[in-house]
């Protein structure tokens, strides 16, 4: 997962055009070894800083791994997970930006 804070902003045209000011949102999610889905997309609002872009990527992600992890849990306990013996439902997410690790471990966020 990777965000980028307003990557595609232009000086000229940005009074013209604010969607150059969104921050782009990045992530692969992986089942086996093989991508099940795949997203590039502008952020919905404007992030003032790389923690709330980061931040925001990280929330779209969260919502569209949690019914992939639930679809996988499911399909384990009824053994439609074949060549494993015990399934292991697990998901890691890789951030390195320390403000955004801050944020998401704040009970109140």
């Amino acid at each position: 997962m990777d965000a980028s804070h307003a990557g595609d902003w232009k000086q000229l045209s940005a009074i013209d055009d604010p969607i150059t000011a969104r921050s782009r949102t990045g992530y692969i999610i992986n089942f086996s070894d093989s991508p099940i889905l795949w997203v590039s997309k502008l952020q919905t609002e404007i992030a003032l800083s790389t923690t709330e872009a980061e931040y925001i990527a990280l929330s779209t992600y969260t919502r569209d791994i949690l019914p992939i992890l639930s679809l996988a849990k499911d399909a384990s306990e009824h053994k439609l997970v074949a060549q494993v013996p015990t399934p292991l439902i697990c998901c890691k997410i890789f951030e390195y930006n320390s403000g955004t690790m801050e944020m998401a471990n704040v009970p109140k966020m």
